[in-house]
């Protein structure tokens, strides 16, 4: 009979070899001058750009909210009160646009450039109160809400 054969053992597989390091590369200091480096020569002087003038601003008319303190978190307004060529033009455009505050301040050609259309809807509310209140006749300012 015949002795069985041991399988073959396979060889053992060889350590890697690391990746050789290379050597530092040696830095050598740039040279130093003893003769100083020429300053480039500078441009003939160019005249500097004249600025656009610039037109002082224009104090916001007497009925507007005018901005005091700006910060991150709040604003104060400073409360403007309302003339007479306001209301009666506020109430012209109350005759020709009803309570449409949009077509009223875009006709405005006066001193209601100033105020926003909230600022005419409740100044409207406000007219039909006051005149509520005094017994005169509300006229247009009947057709205001509140």
């Amino acid at each position: 009979m015949l002795a069985p054969v041991p399988a073959p053992v396979p060889a053992p597989m060889p350590a890697p070899v690391p990746a050789p390091i290379p050597a530092p590369i040696p830095t050598v200091p740039a040279p130093v001058s003893a003769v100083p480096t020429p300053i480039p020569a500078v441009p003939a002087a160019v005249p500097a750009p004249v600025p656009a003038p610039v037109s002082a601003p224009v104090p916001a008319p007497e009925g507007s909210l005018i901005p005091l303190k700006k910060n991150k978190k709040h604003v104060k307004w400073k409360h403007v009160k309302w003339m007479q060529e306001e209301l009666n033009e506020l109430e012209e455009g109350m005759k020709k646009f009803g309570t449409n505050w949009s077509r009223i301040l875009d006709m405005a050609d006066g001193p209601l450039k100033t105020r926003t259309t909230v600022q005419l809807k409740d100044k409207a509310r406000n007219e039909k109160r006051r005149r509520e209140r005094e017994g005169i006749s509300l006229g247009i300012f009947q057709n205001a809400t509140g």
